[in-house]
């Protein structure tokens, strides 16, 4: 996905503009360095740290391409980034007959609900391909929420 990050930065807006006082986003990418170096041989702008002037920015020849550049754009009050060690799963395994596992995305949701669950009264956990879009009366989360609590008690 060539705009991920562009989905990413509207994904995380629309939250916060839904009533999530909070985001994390648990990021994959430095696990995937050996994905980021082909494609960088592919592409050499990928991931690209050099000014214009030709010197490396960072004084190194890693590739710099994590959500960094997205979550900094918030304030860190309301969000939060996590270098997650693990590669991305694929439940696509073609020719066999064990789909696979999600234990990436699973390991990543427990963390962060040991890591920030005491902390917090409800969370919710989806990729950024999924929206909770507040429906009826309702514009915001916190509005559905504060219903739930005071019907449950």
């Amino acid at each position: 996905i060539t705009d991920g990050k562009a989905r990413l930065r509207e994904w995380i807006a629309f939250n916060l503009q839904v009533g999530f006082d909070h985001v994390y986003v648990f990021d994959n990418t430095g696990a995937n360095a050996t994905i980021f170096r082909l494609k960088n041989e592919i592409d050499p702008d990928f991931g690209n740290t050099t000014s214009s002037n030709g010197n490396n920015k960072n004084n190194d020849n890693r590739i710099h391409d994590d959500l960094s550049s997205v979550t900094n754009l918030f304030p860190p009050s309301q969000v939060t980034r996590i270098e997650w060690p693990a590669t991305i799963c694929n439940n696509n395994r073609p020719a066999h007959n064990d789909p696979g596992e999600r234990s990436s995305q699973y390991a990543a949701e427990a963390a962060c609900r040991t890591r920030y669950g005491p902390d917090t009264d409800w969370m919710a956990s989806m990729d950024p391909d999924e929206y909770f879009v507040p429906m009826g009366n309702y514009t915001s989360w916190k509005e559905i929420l504060d219903r739930v609590d005071g019907e449950e008690g």
